[in-house]
């Protein structure tokens, strides 16, 4: 009677031992029921809550894991989906001063350069009787030929940190490959990236920013197309300010981003 048992009930272990094996390591199995190959993770010895339908590969696929850093060759996307703009580490310029952080988009050829300003600190010199005005340098083109696109400033600036300003100060704004040295208005190479923008009345010593590039035609003598072949050009962020009979020279800080597009032709 006990050999009988013994030859019934040691196949049947067997099999138990070896399907419960064959869990644990995580092995492709027909799961009951369905035809398709499952490959199922398991912790434990328990099935975990996630599976993957594995596809039949031909000599040319390649499978692709979703976090997974891959390089795709001879593959063709259809209606392939671009969740962001993508990054370039080639040919970019370089942020300037602790309080400016850059994220650069484009393909080393066209960038676009996005600049996010915190607390910038700006120094403004007093014109007494003009005007008032300063600049900070926030980025270093590379050296070439580059040509502006356009630009866009979205931000705010607080002046009186240091000396004395009106709650109610107005001015402009600009964008340059210097900075700002003169007062009433930003001329020259204190605006030749993007011309000088009016700036709102301040409210409590804090005013927008907020400005973007005029269309101007792109010529080789026009201000949107600089030679950094021998020097690499800078950008400056300038600001003038209406005068005010109690205005003196003082400290600011700026808050935002400034968003630049730009070529680089190439360098000799």
């Amino acid at each position: 009677m006990k050999s009988r048992i013994l030859r019934w009930a040691l196949p049947i272990l067997l099999v138990g031992l070896i399907g419960t094996a064959w869990g644990v390591l995580g092995l492709s199995e027909h799961p009951r029921g369905i035809a398709t190959p499952y490959w199922y993770g398991f912790s434990s010895g328990a099935p975990a809550d996630y599976y993957l339908a594995a596809p039949t590969l031909s000599a040319n696929d390649t499978a692709v894991g979703l976090a997974a850093t891959q390089t795709l060759t001879n593959k063709t996307l259809t209606s392939p989906v671009i969740s962001a703009a993508p990054t370039t580490s080639a040919g970019n310029g370089a942020k300037n001063g602790a309080t400016v952080t850059a994220v650069e988009y484009g393909d080393g050829v066209l960038h676009q350069t996005v600049l996010t300003l915190t607390a910038t600190p700006i120094t403004i010199a007093d014109d007494a009787g003009t005007a008032q005005y300063g600049g900070v340098k926030i980025y270093d083109f590379p050296a070439g030929c580059i040509v502006i696109l356009g630009a866009v400033v979205d931000g705010s600036a607080t002046l009186g940190v240091t000396g004395t300003f009106i709650n109610t100060w107005a001015g402009g704004v600009g964008l340059g490959t210097a900075t700002a040295t003169t007062g009433t208005a930003l001329t020259g190479t204190e605006a030749d990236i993007m011309p000088e923008v009016d700036v709102a009345a301040a409210t409590a010593k804090v005013a927008a920013i907020d400005s973007l590039s005029v269309a101007t035609a792109l010529t080789e003598s026009g201000a949107r197309w600089f030679d950094g072949t021998s020097t690499a050009i800078d950008l400056y962020l300038n600001l003038v300010v209406d005068d005010d009979a109690s205005h003196t020279a003082g400290t600011g800080t700026i808050t935002g981003t400034v968003t630049i597009t730009w070529l680089n032709l190439g360098d000799y």
